[in-house]
Parts: C-alpha cells; sequence; structure tokens
C-alpha cells in the first residue's frame, strides 16, 4: 500500500456499446443512421467523463463489433479516447469482441491511457490511488464455462474492482457466454464488480452491470445510460453510483386493438392517440405497432396507406397487421340459441347507440361475449 495514495476514485463505468452493429434487420439507410448513432452516444459518453471529472474509464466488454468494426471505426474510437489523456482507461472483452488473436485489441496501437485485459485474468495497479483493477475476458466468442479464476485480492485494504463480461445468475447451466453465479463473485472479496453482457441495467450487492448506453433493439425499452460513481476506502469502503442516461433514439412496441374495423383512418387515429400518451418525442423513437382487432365483412386493411401517414412522424416504424376478419353477425344473429340470442341483443344496442366511443365497447362485448360462448375463455 502507498502511503500517500489518494484511496478514493471517481469512475465512468459503461458497456455493451456495440459499435459498428450490422442493425441487419432494419432497412439499410435506417441501420447507417443508427450505427452514426452508436458513434454520437460514444462521443456522449466521453464528455460525461470530462464534465464529471472522472478518474477512471471502465468498458465491460462489446465495445465493438468484432466481425464487422472497420478501422475508421477503431480510429474513431482512439481518437475518442486522445480527448481524456489524463484518465485511465480499462478496457475487458466481451463476446463480441472477444481477446481472439486477429482483434484490434492486439494489432491497434492504442493511446497511452488505454490498458486492455486480454488474459482470463490480469490486473493494473495504479498506485496513485492504491487501487488493483482486475480484467477477466473472453478469449473465444462463446465461453460456455465460468473463466473468472478463483483469486485472493493482492491486498484487501486496497481498492480492489474486477471487470468483467457475462451471464449473472442466469439459467446457468445452458449458457454459452461465461455463467457466473453471485456467490461465486462474493468469494472474490471485491469492493465493486463492473460488469457487462445484460442490455438492461441493475445492481445485485457490490455488481454493477449498467446496460446498454444505446438501446439496439425492440426488446431493449426504457432508458439507457452508463454508471457514474466513487469509491472511497480511505477509512471505511464507501460506494456512490448514479446512473446517467446517454440514449438517443428509443424503441417502443405498442399494440393498437380495434374491436371492428371498417376505415385506415379510423386505425391512424387509433395510433396516433396511443402514441401521444406514451411517446414524447416520436422522432427520436424507432415503433413499432401491431395492430389488432377484426376487420369487418369487406374490408381489407390497407397497411401501406397507414404507414405512409404515419412513417415521417418517427425515426423508424414498422406496421405489423395482425388483425382477423370479422364475423359474420347478421348470420350469427340469425342462429338458434344461446349464440344467436346474445348476437342479436347487442346487435340492436349498437344500432341504437349514437355515441361512437360506446359502440365499439358493445363490439368489445360481442366479440368477447360469443368467445365466451365458442371457447368458454376470454382472451382480452
Amino acid at each position: 500500500m502507498k502511503q500517500d495514495a489518494v484511496r478514493k476514485v471517481k469512475f465512468l463505468h459503461c458497456a455493451d456499446l456495440h459499435i459498428d452493429c450490422p442493425f441487419s434487420s432494419l432497412p439499410d439507410v435506417v441501420a447507417q443512421n443508427r450505427r452514426q448513432t452508436l458513434r454520437n452516444v460514444f462521443l456522449n459518453i466521453i464528455d460525461i467523463a470530462i464534465n464529471e471529472k472522472v478518474d477512471f474509464l471502465f468498458i465491460s466488454g462489446d465495445l465493438f463489433e468484432h466481425n464487422y468494426v472497420t478501422l475508421s471505426s477503431i480510429n474513431f474510437i482512439n481518437e475518442c479516447f486522445k480527448k481524456i489523456p489524463n484518465v485511465k482507461i480499462f478496457l475487458t472483452c466481451g463476446n463480441h469482441d472477444p481477446a481472439v488473436q486477429s482483434s484490434h485489441y492486439f494489432s491497434y496501437k492504442w493511446e497511452n491511457n488505454v490498458i486492455t485485459f486480454k488474459k482470463r485474468i490480469s490486473y493494473a495497479y495504479i498506485d496513485e490511488f492504491d487501487a488493483y483493477i482486475y480484467g477477466s475476458s473472453f478469449l473465444n466468442f462463446e465461453e460456455p464455462e465460468c473463466f473468472i479464476p478463483n483469486f485472493d485480492p493482492l491486498d484487501k485494504n486496497a481498492i480492489n474492482i474486477l471487470l468483467t463480461h457475462g451471464t449473472l445468475d442466469f439459467d446457468l447451466d445452458n449458457c454459452k457466454y461465461n455463467p457466473i453465479s453471485s456467490e461465486y463473485l462474493d468469494e472474490l472479496s471485491m469492493d465493486y464488480v463492473g460488469l457487462g453482457h445484460f442490455h438492461k441495467k441493475f445492481i445485485k450487492g457490490n455488481v454493477y452491470n449498467p446496460g446498454s448506453p444505446e438501446p439496439l433493439g425492440f426488446d431493449e425499452i426504457g432508458p439507457h445510460g452508463v454508471f457514474v460513481g466513487t469509491i472511497d476506502k480511505r477509512e471505511s469502503l464507501k460506494i456512490d453510483v448514479e446512473f446517467i442516461p446517454t440514449n438517443i433514439n428509443s424503441y417502443e412496441s405498442l399494440e393498437i386493438t380495434i374491436p371492428s374495423i371498417n376505415n385506415d383512418l379510423l386505425v391512424i387515429d387509433e395510433i396516433k392517440n396511443k402514441i401521444g400518451k406514451v411517446v414524447p418525442n416520436p422522432k427520436d423513437f424507432l415503433a413499432q405497432i401491431s395492430i389488432k382487432g377484426y376487420l369487418q365483412k369487406g374490408f381489407l386493411l390497407d397497411t401501406d396507406y397507414i404507414y405512409n401517414c404515419l412513417y415521417s412522424e418517427f425515426f423508424y416504424l414498422n406496421i405489423i397487421n395482425n388483425t382477423s376478419p370479422d364475423y359474420d353477425w347478421e348470420v350469427l344473429a340469425k342462429e338458434p340459441g344461446l349464440r344467436g340470442l346474445f348476437v342479436s341483443k347487442i346487435l340492436d344496442k349498437i344500432s341504437n347507440e349514437p355515441d361512437e366511443d360506446k359502440k365499439r365497447i358493445l363490439y368489445s362485448s360481442l366479440h368477447y361475449g360469443v368467445q365466451a360462448i365458442d371457447e368458454n375463455d376470454v382472451n382480452i
């Protein structure tokens, strides 16, 4: 232990940038825009590091996509690192950027402030802070067994931090990506474990996973960002961590259900109404909208028309038609028995109801009632 060490460090922890992600499910122009967005988010992260005056920048794997990253993007990342010459940058390798021999982690000359962990376990000691930063990295694209060795900190009185990338407490028997248990990490006696791999943020004990700073798909809704924190071990251990949002775009999956559909404008109005309630700025959103409901007899939904009326309001829009042809209510109303009686009664109420909102409620009742009679169950 260095006697005059500060023993208090401020850091920014991020993971899963996935720079040069192909976004293969999106149209080429949109995918290209999304790749540029990832660069812009990384620039914002560097700005946060500058504004917060951090000492360390932790990147816990999947900084870039090994199979797709260009030299231009590697140069861009390194230029970003040049902007923070006084910040120590620690990189661990994930399953998308593993420490394979063909990796830029081996062949590229990174800035002097960059420390890359390219082994199962290695460490850097920063004497100014009396801090040991341990890194445990992917050496292959798949690691079906936990590759973090069981080790004791070199000095338990120093600041001890472990950076790695893996799957924590999640189907550990059928996992291809460094399955780790919380109990195992507890045995390592780290002050802070900086994890990557899950794209949703979480904190579990001393394990911190910031998630992806920019969402990458429709299964990654909500805010995304980084952790900025301090570790103070001058007397007793004190950790203070704040989540800072960084995402530029957001994903939103919406389901629009209309009991009885007889024109496209009705669907467009319903979409606009729902979007206005849940999405503050549609231009920043990639929206996937599923339309459900029943099409009245003879009507076909024109999803191209609906898309053309709405696409300019979003960063990206995908319309999914999950509608079904409606029942032939007039035929059902003439049936003998309970179903026919129920349908005829509700149709009479609909024909005498002047309020359109109440009509929709009655149509919903009509569908649910027939479903209950036919299937002895209701899907709501």
